[in-house]
């Protein structure tokens, strides 16, 4: 059980394309009779083409290649897809409180029953680490949409993490229905 309460059990193996402990190796993560919370974890995570680029900041690409969860009733759901983190505040200065990322991508998924959906996020998400050192949260800005597809009611939906302050808001719409989400102290 880990400090968050949440039990693991089995295998998690990283293969390093580098040497070990080196920033920038490629790595490939797989699984071996892996289960949180019940909850079993199959499939293969790709962390590549980590590289800096001129300006100092760090871009990497985390792929999903049928990343799947099976769940306790037997129903379980697929992950395809990537999205690429660049590293644009904070860099390698050993304070993770001031970090910022910008996060871009798309993934698709599909449950057990044939069920599909995509999540794309169609404006960068913008995660700054000294929002969160307050209190509040990480995500601060971008746009995801959430699709349904194969065997849904066609409702797209959209998160929206604002335009970059560290407010403790994110509206939410599902249709024609829109809700905002805020951290009540």
């Amino acid at each position: 059980v880990g400090p968050y309460g949440r039990e693991r059990s089995g295998k998690i193996i990283i293969a390093y394309s580098g040497e070990l402990n080196d920033g920038v190796s490629n790595r490939i993560i797989t699984f071996e009779d892996y289960m949180v919370n019940n909850k079993l974890v199959e499939g293969q995570v790709e962390l590549r083409d980590i590289d800096e680029n001129t300006g100092g900041s760090i871009q990497s690409t985390k792929r999903l290649t049928n990343l799947t969860v099976t769940f306790p009733n037997g129903e379980s759901v697929t992950y395809n897809g990537s999205r690429t983190r660049l590293w644009t505040e904070g860099v390698r200065d050993g304070d993770p409180d001031n970090n910022v990322f910008e996060i871009t991508g798309s993934l698709e998924g599909t449950w057990s029953n044939g069920r599909t959906f995509t999540h794309k996020i169609v404006e960068p998400i913008v995660a700054d680490w000294s929002c969160a050192a307050a209190g509040n949260f990480a995500r601060v800005a971008g746009l995801v949409e959430i699709e349904k597809l194969n065997g849904f009611v066609s409702r797209k939906r959209t998160i929206d993490y604002g335009d970059g302050d560290c407010d403790n808001s994110i509206t939410v719409t599902i249709g024609s229905r829109t809700f905002e989400i805020m951290e009540i102290d």
